[in-house]
């Protein structure tokens, strides 16, 4: 009896490496496949979101408020970027339906939509000063 039970004991012994073998396997497949399913959703989000959210609905010439006229921050926002007192300060930025981020050097300018009609937004990356800012209707969509 004794003799069946080392004996089986020896056989777990040697099945035990190869069961371990097969559970990482298949720990490993299932981590690679969920890490594919993220980044499958990702980019179906990020489409589906640029689908109903397109940069070109905040494009303008945007105006700060509550500042006197001839020291007001305009940006223009089109196909080209982000402009600033003439100069492209970024060549891309993103809308995701609220908020309009851009990167600027080593620091990402959010603004953040005040109303649904996205006419208005205000500067929510800065602690200190939080302009608003408004889309001038002279200048929507881009037409300077």
């Amino acid at each position: 009896m004794s003799k069946v039970i080392a004996e089986n004991q020896e056989n777990e012994g040697m099945r035990n490496p190869q069961r371990k073998r097969v559970e990482r396997l298949v720990v490993a497949i299932a981590v690679v496949g969920t890490l594919v399913l993220i980044s499958v959703f990702g980019n179906i989000t990020d489409k589906l979101n640029a689908l109903l959210n397109p940069n070109s609905s905040v494009y303008g010439v945007w105006v700060e408020q509550n500042v006197p006229s001839y020291s007001a921050e305009r940006i223009l926002l089109n196909q080209y970027g982000v402009t600033i007192k003439g100069r492209v300060v970024a060549t891309h930025f993103r809308f995701n339906g609220s908020e309009i981020s851009y990167t600027f050097g080593n620091r990402t300018l959010r603004y953040k939509m005040k109303d649904h009609t996205n006419t208005e937004m205000k500067l929510v990356s800065e602690p200190y000063y939080q302009p608003v800012f408004q889309l001038s209707e002279k200048h929507k969509n881009g037409d300077e």
